[in-house]
């Protein structure tokens, strides 16, 4: 392009040219800012490196120049941190004085929790989702019911200052997959903060004195149910639902109909409890992940920490990955195979291991797992302990 120069001093990069490319200046200010929310939310940020041979153990930091500053600049900073060698500190490029804005990572990124923080959840009011959501986060937060899991992720994709409480696995009904799924996509921005388990305990609700002739659920409830209802309602139809408490809602607006959901959801709905606790002498547990855009501010002890992982197409691939964690002493909790979406015949995993990733010997085992992999992303470390009771 006449009148623009690209040229680069030691670290730093200057793009010059005169006020027609303003415009263009400033779109390409926007697509770095957003390379790298995409760069550190995947946790690319050392492969970026690399990729760019500048990768020397050091922190790096980004400056862009203003789009009406006369130099506009992209320029790459470092800062002296300690090197592996001995406690030895080793500096380049100290850096330099920002001129207009400063993106740090990663830092920049971690999430607080404040009161005023909102707290989406899957919905509607009265599902075990908004039990956790209350539980944990207190009645006077703003609380926003979704009427479905992915409608959780979208808001929380638009509102970034929000926290979600989604479901992840029932003991009973097995993983959640919209939840895991909406995690590992690659474009995914979000992480995880907490895992909260649930003693879930289910009721039968609908009317007294009427046959039931059909019963809603969430697919988890039905599965734990499944000995129990052949015994007892063997002919009544079986609805899922997105969630226990769209399941009551169902059950409250057609004659003949039950819900099978939390107990507290009767009065709300105007419903009675026909049956409560349902197979209670099994043990039914819903584990929930808080998440956010962005991660802890510091790793928790006694944390789990999860993964995104994709591995070669080939023999012994899942071996070769598993075999550091075994060596390492570290526990795996799940693994758990999903198919990549317009790869056919290709899978993503979800890792959660025991310990955060700060621990010595996680970070040792993921060094070697990275080493036979063709991407991690870390998910989070985040405190696993939270135990309620509905």
């Amino acid at each position: 392009m006449p009148g623009t120069v690209f040229r680069q001093t030691d670290d730093v990069f200057q793009w010059e040219g005169d006020g027609r490319i303003k415009e263009i200046r400033v779109r390409v200010l926007e697509i770095h800012v957003r390379v790298l929310e995409i760069v550190v939310r995947g946790n690319y940020f050392v492969d970026f490196l690399r990729g760019f041979g500048v990768f020397k153990g050091f922190l790096y930091f980004l400056d862009f120049g203003g789009p009406d500053a006369p130099e506009p600049v992209f320029r790459v900073k470092t800062e002296p941190v300690t090197s592996a060698r001995g406690g030895e500190r080793i500096e380049k490029n100290p850096v330099n004085p920002v001129k207009t804005s400063e993106i740090r990572l990663p830092a920049a990124f971690a999430m607080t929790i404040t009161d005023s923080t909102p707290v989406a959840y899957l919905g509607p009011e009265g599902s075990f989702s908004h039990l956790v959501a209350r539980t944990r986060f207190g009645e006077a937060r703003e609380l926003v019911p979704r009427p479905s899991v992915d409608e959780v992720f979208d808001y929380l994709e638009g509102e970034p200052e929000t926290v979600a409480i989604v479901p992840i696995e029932n003991s009973s009904g097995g993983i959640i997959t919209a939840t895991v799924d909406r995690i590992l996509r690659d474009d995914s921005p979000f992480f995880i903060l907490e895992e909260i388990a649930l003693n879930v305990k289910l009721a039968l609700l609908g009317r007294e004195n009427e046959a039931v002739t059909k019963i809603y659920s969430h697919f988890a409830p039905f599965h734990h149910c499944e000995k129990w209802l052949k015994a007892h309602y063997p002919r009544a139809e079986q609805i899922v639902a997105p969630s226990t408490s769209n399941a009551v809602i169902f059950a409250s607006q057609e004659p003949g109909a039950a819900a099978i959901g939390p107990r507290d959801s009767a009065e709300r709905y105007g419903l009675s409890v026909l049956h409560y606790p349902i197979a209670a002498e099994v043990p039914n547990i819903t584990q929930f992940f808080v998440v956010a855009h962005s991660p802890n501010a510091s790793a928790p002890e006694n944390a789990r920490t999860s993964l995104a992982v994709v591995l070669p197409d080939s023999s012994g691939s899942l071996f070769r990955f598993l075999e550091p964690f075994a060596k390492s002493a570290v526990n795996l909790k799940r693994i758990e195979s999903r198919p990549i979406a317009g790869q056919p015949n290709k899978y993503r995993f979800f890792v959660e291991l025991d310990g955060n990733h700060a621990d010595p010997k996680v970070e040792q085992a993921l060094e070697m797992a990275r080493a036979v992999s063709l991407r991690i992303r870390n998910l989070g470390s985040y405190p696993a302990s939270a135990r309620f009771e509905s």
